[in-house]
């Protein structure tokens, strides 16, 4: 059995709210839930949302049920533990079970980038594509003819932002650009001199699409939240923000430049470590919020001082809501 729950592996595994746009559990095992596509997932409650069982003959046969049993289970719009959790199912020493504890993932996988789903580059393609073959206004052209043209394919721009995990941000090179070169039979995605070739037709949201990137097969699922696409792959589940139609962002949108300490997740505040005024180092604990009985410590990504904190203990906040200001310019 694993738990699936709302949260994100590489920030410690802290919990993560937001409204569903995309869920279906896998018929090859039993799945106890109450989720449904379009519902919200609150900070009020535990994160667990759902428990997938599996059985076999031997324990090597219910991993494999229950690990492919994750990898077509779909739930997009909050992060979750659901790649994490197969990958674990995978891991060489969980498999033989003989050195199996509580310190399994202390001792295996200890820092965030070993628990963190990342695209790679056919993920980063497939986004790409989506960006501008799936994106809303091209569904008013039927699919059969969409992207035919009388002379060679125009091409269309793609800027992605990946919404990386905090633990990741500030590192992960979550911007990318190029083109894409579409046909009626996939398109050609381009990135600097780098270039990927993908065939196939693009399927509606919330319905399992097939691929070939660069003659690898790919099974996907996407859906929309306004200008976020939501794509799973054998990769994991990931959100990239579709920037095409905005101007191009500088760095100092990154935590380790900005200004501001913004709360990711919904909390209560129940302890503010400094004052305005005061000064403080990279690793600083600035605040530390409370949700679904985690505790959360936000620290500092900067150093410098403070000039406001927005906060008190008791203040319930909101994913991106200013929690403390440094001095200098916005």
């Amino acid at each position: 059995e694993v738990r699936l729950c709302a949260e994100e592996p590489a920030d410690d595994f802290l919990p993560r709210s937001g409204r569903v746009l995309d869920w279906q559990p896998e018929a090859l095992a039993r799945c106890d839930h109450a989720i449904a596509t379009g519902m919200s997932v609150s900070p009020w409650y535990d994160s667990m949302l759902a428990k997938v069982i599996a059985h076999g003959a031997t324990r090597a046969e219910a991993l494999d049920r229950l690990a492919r049993a994750l990898d077509r289970t779909t739930l997009l719009g909050i992060p979750t533990n659901r790649a994490f959790l197969a990958r674990v199912l995978r891991h060489a020493q969980f498999a033989d079970g003989a050195q199996v504890s509580t310190a399994f993932i202390e001792r295996h996988f200890p820092d965030a980038a070993g628990r963190a789903s990342v695209p790679d580059a056919s993920t980063w393609a497939l986004a790409a594509w989506l960006s501008v073959a799936a994106a809303r206004e091209a569904s008013a052209t039927s699919t059969d003819w969409r992207h035919w043209s009388t002379g060679l394919p125009v091409p269309a721009p793609w800027r992605l932002h990946w919404q990386a995990p905090q633990s990741l941000a500030a590192t992960s090179g979550g911007d990318s650009s190029g083109h894409v070169l579409a046909s009626p039979g996939g398109a050609t995605v381009t990135h600097g001199e780098a270039r990927m070739h993908l065939a196939g037709r693009g399927v509606p949201e919330r319905q399992w699409g097939q691929v070939e990137i660069d003659g690898v097969e790919a099974a996907y699922r996407h859906a929309w939240d306004d200008s976020t696409l939501w794509l799973q792959t054998h990769a994991g589940d990931f959100a990239f923000e579709c920037r095409r139609r905005r101007a191009a962002r500088g760095s100092g949108t990154n935590a380790a430049t900005s200004t501001e300490v913004r709360a990711g997740i919904n909390g209560r505040v129940i302890d503010v470590c400094i004052a305005a005024g005061g000064q403080v180092a990279v690793g600083d604990r600035l605040v530390v919020l409370e949700a679904m009985k985690m505790e959360h410590e936000v620290r500092a990504a900067r150093g410098g001082r403070i000039a406001a904190v927005g906060v008190r203990a008791g203040d319930q906040v909101a994913p991106g809501q200013w929690l403390v200001r440094f001095e200098g310019e916005a």
